[in-house]
């Protein structure tokens, strides 16, 4: 999949490395994949943010914004992953989001587990419910999966010179990808990568509604994975990440901090 998702976003101008090789080995009793990817120019926007100017940062994340629309124009054929044969996980958004729904429903005691009330949950499903009841994507696209700072290369110029990291790319709304920004709180510049990105529907479809559920859903989804892989500190730091989110969409009122928990502490 990722070899596929680099070709793809190659075509349309995204910069990636160029596949050396592709192969797989036993581990374990397990056929594994690995590729070999040449190395990149320039370097990560999270190993150089701290030394960039405030202008400098805004350059760079118009640019993320300009090379984001390219992923985006990749159109592709259904929802979630992708197959080897071609085909994906779900034909329709609906699919997708109720295949959510029920995953995330049969766990309640798995998010009760991790500090959330059965009224706090109860909320979180039925927010999610609004994506199949409110909102559609007939035309899903190439996402990322995991477009962040990391995974973005720059030059000296603020010229994007790579993108790496496409084993999470799925089929979607492209808010997706906003999405994921939105919940890590390293991202402050979402104006900046917006305004790079152009104009589209979406900025005019009830865009912050969207953009928080869509992060609430995906970060509650990120839980699930980790709890299954065992990853306990993991698990903590996503619950702590889904915490602040949800809390801070409840009530202006409340400044949030960026303690999880002081803003724990306000849940009542």
């Amino acid at each position: 999949t990722e070899q596929w998702a680099i070709e793809q976003v190659r075509s349309v101008g995204v910069p990636v490395s160029r596949i050396c090789n592709v192969d797989k080995f036993n581990y374990k009793g397990k056929s594994l994949e690995y590729m070999v990817l040449e190395m990149l120019p320039g370097k990560s926007i999270a190993d150089v943010k701290e030394t960039l100017s405030e202008e400098q940062l805004s350059t760079a994340y118009r640019n993320i914004g300009k090379i984001l629309r390219l992923i985006h124009s990749v159109s592709v054929g259904g929802f979630s992953m992708h197959h080897d044969d071609g085909g994906w996980d779900y034909d329709s958004y609906d699919q997708s989001i109720n295949s959510v729904i029920t995953q995330i429903s049969s766990n309640k005691n798995l998010f009760q587990k991790n500090g959330f009330t059965s009224e706090e949950f109860e909320e979180m499903v039925g927010h999610i419910e609004q994506l199949r009841d409110r909102f559609d994507c007939k035309l899903p696209v190439l996402c990322h999966g995991d477009f962040l700072e990391e995974h973005l290369f720059i030059d000296e110029e603020m010229s994007i010179t790579g993108v790496i990291d496409f084993g999470m790319c799925r089929g979607d709304h492209p808010i997706f990808d906003f999405a994921r920004m939105h919940a890590d709180s390293r991202f402050n510049n979402m104006e900046d990568i917006i305004e790079g990105y152009g104009e589209h529907d979406m900025f005019q479809d009830d865009f912050n509604n969207r953009l928080f559920i869509t992060s609430l859903s995906d970060q509650m989804q990120t839980l699930l994975m980790y709890e299954s892989l065992g990853l306990k500190n993991e698990v903590k730091r996503v619950a702590d990440r889904l915490c602040k989110l949800f809390r801070s969409n409840q009530s202006e009122d409340v400044l949030l901090g960026e303690n999880p928990d002081e803003i724990r502490s306000h849940r009542g």
